[in-house]
């Protein structure tokens, strides 16, 4: 029995490089993503596994909470927030 295996790389293109090949090994070795080790430790993922993971993140997606993406966009990041407060007790 045959069965394809696929790399990090592979697997990124896969998915449209939205997730990169690094993060994909990150995310196997911790035992986020099921995986199959070949010799000297290599990563691959059987196409089963590779389905397996998209449908868990479709599940995480729809179970999210939702939020105003406007009001985000204009909170700026956490050193900005900080930077304006310090200005406005100026």
């Amino acid at each position: 029995m045959n069965v394809a295996l696929y790399s990090p790389e592979e697997v990124s293109v896969e998915l449209r490089r939205k997730v990169s090949p690094w993060t994909i090994r990150k995310l196997a070795r911790e035992k986020k993503i099921e995986h199959t080790r070949v010799e000297h430790g290599k990563i691959l993922f059987t196409e089963a596994q590779v389905k397996a993971f998209l449908e868990s993140c479709v599940r995480l997606a729809d179970s999210a909470p939702e939020v105003e993406s406007e009001a985000l966009a204009f909170q700026g990041t956490s050193r900005s927030r900080r930077a304006r407060a310090g200005a406005a007790t100026v």
